[in-house]
């Protein structure tokens, strides 16, 4: 019985100094959007195009949970984690919409992920976009811009989306 105690005990230290440590989130890439004369759908005096695609890569997202990376140890502990986006406008039509999936799982050794797989609009308030556990790096994300249309004055047009990693 001893020795139980003093494994949990010892188990408990590991995990609460593990925890003490940061985990972050790393979002590298943006999307230029160019929307000139060849976006019309039928030559002059028709529309433009309504939906716009980044490539497969439109970003790569790394997250860092594993506190303890490089430890014999960190494998053990299970590290969820829960990713959620939202928007914010700078200069913005009011009915355009971008809309994020990821396109893969990332690279990792252990661990999973799901959500995120279909398109999902954001919004200022923020949306679950995916979960998983243990570290995951290179995770692709494609964006969509949907509502675009005539007329549309010229000027440059700009968001910001930001990813917010909670450790769960």
């Amino acid at each position: 019985m001893k020795m139980w105690k003093c494994c949990a005990s010892v188990l408990i230290l590991l995990s609460g100094l593990a925890c003490a440590q940061n985990t972050y989130i790393n979002v590298d890439g943006n999307w230029n959007l160019n929307i000139d004369v060849s976006d019309l759908t039928g030559g002059p005096g028709s529309n433009i195009q309504s939906i716009y695609n980044s490539t497969n890569e439109g970003a790569l997202i790394d997250l860092d949970v594993l506190k303890a990376r490089g430890e014999w140890w960190y494998w053990f502990f299970r590290w969820d984690w829960q990713v959620e986006v939202h928007i914010q406008s700078v200069n913005w039509q009011p009915d355009w919409e971008i809309w994020v999936r990821r396109t893969g799982d990332g690279d990792f050794f252990v661990g999973n992920i799901q959500g995120g797989e279909t398109f999902q609009q954001l919004n200022s308030m923020g949306i679950n976009f995916c979960s998983g556990s243990h570290n995951h790096n290179n995770i692709p994300l494609e964006y969509e811009l949907r509502g675009v249309s005539l007329p549309l004055e010229a000027g440059q047009y700009s968001a910001i989306v930001y990813y917010t990693l909670t450790e769960l």
